[in-house]
């Protein structure tokens, strides 16, 4: 039992006792029926005199707080609202007399609270579509919930080029909704009072093309693939990724660099103490392209991050041509990655110099509680946090208008890929395009041509973001959403695979053969047997309904084990992801309350057997259920979570071996547990769509 007890201290000994105890009945680390330490047994423990242990069991006695018996040990038996209540009042007379010694008066204490507690917190984030504000408000209870949420185009680009515009649009319109005033005369009402007002204002930004960056290093599948990641864990859009093994000859890089138009640039290359012959022909490549930033005449930053024997050369060749930072290497070896400082580093150039430059933005800085985190890099924190807490893996996805992010959190740490030209509006055509029309045709309920889907597609790009109702431009858009996915995991999954490559400078520097070696650059492929989460985003997902939404993730992702299935709702991630930057504890209470809708879990085990054989037993509340291989079997469930136990047959694994059971408690969500041992890769046409979606509606059991 943790109670400290200070001789030298003013209190009397058995006052120390008494407040020992109650803050840890209080904190729960005593709980109500438990029984305290015999006096002679405390008054050892605490080196005390065994009558000071009585006297401070007799005043709790006499509080209501414990119960004696002679012959036996002290028993809690409430904690009266008084106690409490006096026990603050007691914290907080030691903090007026510490707050008074440097000169705060009572009024000035009490005036710089209210402005630090949260009662209404504004997030926005604003995108390159739309701009989105959520206000979350803490209700009678006390708790913080999410209280509305609304959007406006966001104006970064002509004829506005001021983003405040559509931000303000999108705050009078939450107003309207919620009927929480938040503004006067376009200023943010801070701190909040009982009916209006806020005490935080947070934003992420993705407008203009959100954060671009070129990465450069030494071996493209080596520090190459780490500058990528880094700047991807960073939230940014990789233009281009150089290396000196990438195919192209010096002349091709520097023409290729002179039309982009970069936001920063990271320059990465070889483990510490090697060699740096390499970067300093990648220093001479980005010294000779002349580049250009996006917002007019200056220095583009450039953040080195590679061999630090090549500090030197870099400041000399590029100190006077870009805006030069210098961290730690991201590859310092050759089975080690180390993104943080780099990421960091590019955080902060984003907020400091890139945000200043964009029409509008400079407003905005002045107002926010925080620094703005690109729209994706917000996300990363939060899956990031969300992992670490929960000990669990997650895969996200956000299937946007012209490109599809995906996250895998594996143990805490997070991989992001982007899908460029893979959307749901702008991208479309070149969506279809790349997965293939037939692809496209194959998930679609409904009979149609080729021609027909063409003609849809196209009708749809007249108005890039309206949302369908019916009919087959609602069926395209699902089975196009279906395509997404698959192809979206695909590339995030060649990020992540090991690569052959050569020592740290290639051979061609060294002007020698050198082995080829197989190395890790950085991540696992994505086992699928190995996700807890799937969490998917984007309106294509949120406007459809649910059980659509169910079956676009169930056959886009080859889920594998045990696997509880999500949708965000109101695209509420990269909002709690920068709250999270400011209060964790909030931001990660939200995302389980708030944000993710359950949808349903997926028991499929990773195995094969001949078709119509017994691949598991799930049972459910006391009913059993033999699943063979082939089928597709959805169990209703109305509570919200519930206990299941799989037994897996010798040849299946369901995460703890080849015929291993699992139990585990699980959310069954809107469409409860879905047991689904189809073939993969799945064979769809017409009728199979049907079928299963039949299978899988509410109000089927399969």
């Amino acid at each position: 039992m943790n109670i400290k007890i200070d001789s030298d201290s003013h209190i009397p000994l058995y006052e120390q006792i008494i407040n020992g105890l109650i803050i840890l009945i209080s904190s729960k680390k005593i709980h109500v029926g438990e029984k305290l330490p015999s006096v002679r047994m405390f008054s050892s423990q605490l080196n005390v005199n065994p009558a000071t242990v009585v006297r401070a069991y007799r005043k709790l006695e006499d509080m209501g707080v414990i119960k004696t018996k002679r012959g036996s040990r002290a028993t809690v038996i409430s904690l009266p609202s008084g106690v409490r209540e006096k026990l603050l009042l007691d914290f907080y007379s030691d903090f007026l007399f510490e707050a008074r010694r440097v000169g705060y008066s009572e009024k000035e204490i009490l005036d710089i609270v209210s402005r630090h507690s949260l009662n209404a917190i504004l997030i926005c984030d604003v995108g390159s579509t739309t701009t989105k504000a959520i206000l979350f408000r803490r209700n009678n209870k006390g708790d913080m919930v999410f209280s509305g949420y609304e959007q406006y185009k966001t104006t970064v680009e002509f004829p506005e080029e001021d983003v405040w515009i559509g931000l303000i649009n999108a705050v009078r319109a939450l107003e309207k909704k919620t009927g929480w005033r938040m503004l006067k005369n376009e200023k943010f009402l801070v701190p909040s009072s009982t009916d209006e007002g806020i005490d935080l204002f947070l934003a992420t930004s993705s407008a203009g093309g959100g954060l671009q960056m070129i990465t450069v290093g030494l071996v493209k599948y080596y520090t190459g693939e780490s500058a990528e990641r880094t700047a991807l864990g960073a939230g940014a859009i990789v233009m281009d990724v150089l290396a000196i093994d990438d195919g192209r000859t010096p002349f091709e890089k520097i023409m290729a660099l002179k039309d982009l138009r970069p936001d920063i640039i990271l320059l990465s290359g070889g483990v510490e103490g090697g060699a740096i012959s390499g970067v300093v022909q990648l220093g001479e490549i980005l010294a000779s392209s002349e580049l250009k930033g996006k917002f007019g005449e200056y220095k583009i930053p450039l953040v080195y991050a590679g061999n630090s024997n090549g500090n030197e050369f870099i400041k000399i060749a590029l100190e006077k041509k870009f805006d030069l930072t210098i961290t730690e290497n991201i590859r310092p070896e050759l089975e080690k990655e180390n993104p943080g400082p780099a990421r960091r580093e590019i955080l902060r150039i984003f907020m400091d110099h890139v945000m200043k430059r964009a029409p509008g933005y400079e407003r905005l800085l002045n107002v926010v509680s925080a620094p703005i985190l690109p729209t994706p890099g917000a996300v990363f924190e939060l899956l990031k946090k969300y992992s670490q807490e929960k000990d669990i893996n997650i895969l996200s996805f956000d299937v946007g208008g012209a490109t599809t992010d995906v996250f895998s959190a594996y143990g805490g740490e997070v991989t992001r890929t982007v899908s460029a030209n893979l959307g749901m509006s702008y991208s479309l055509l070149q969506t279809i395009k790349r997965a293939g029309l037939g692809n496209v045709i194959r998930w679609m309920p409904i009979k149609i041509e080729a021609e027909e889907l063409m003609n849809v597609a196209a009708n749809k790009m007249i108005s890039p973001t309206s949302i369908p109702k019916r009919g087959a431009e609602q069926e395209m858009e699902i089975a196009v959403a279906k395509e997404i996915v698959r192809i979206a995991l695909e590339d995030h999954n060649k990020l992540a695979k090991s690569r052959e490559i050569t020592d740290v400078i290639t051979s061609s520097l060294q002007g020698k053969n050198v082995k080829v070696r197989e190395w890790n650059t950085g991540r696992s492929p994505l086992e699928s047997l190995s996700i807890d989460m799937v969490i998917g985003s984007g309106g294509i997902l949120s406007h459809n309904p649910r059980e659509r939404t169910f079956e676009i993730i169930l056959d886009g992702v080859n889920a594998k084990g045990i696997t509880e299935f999500f949708v965000d709702s109101v695209f509420m991630m990269p909002h709690l992801g920068i709250l999270s930057s400011i209060n964790p504890t909030l931001a990660l209470e939200l995302f389980d309350r708030e944000c993710l809708i359950p949808l349903g879990t997926v028991v499929s085990p990773s195995g094969k057997d001949k078709k119509g054989k017994i691949a598991f037993t799930i049972t459910v509340k006391d009913q059993s259920f033999k699943i063979r291989q082939g089928e597709l079997i959805r169990i209703p469930v109305k509570e919200d979570e519930v206990k299941i136990e799989v037994k897996p047959t010798k040849r299946f694994d369901v995460g703890a071996g080849r015929g291993v059971p699992i139990k585990k408690v699980v959310r069954p969500g809107h469409l409860g547990i879905i047991c689904d041992m189809r073939e993969r890769p799945l064979k769809p046409d017409r009728k199979a769509v049907e079928k299963w979606r039949e299978i899988i509606s509410p109000g089927k059991n399969g």
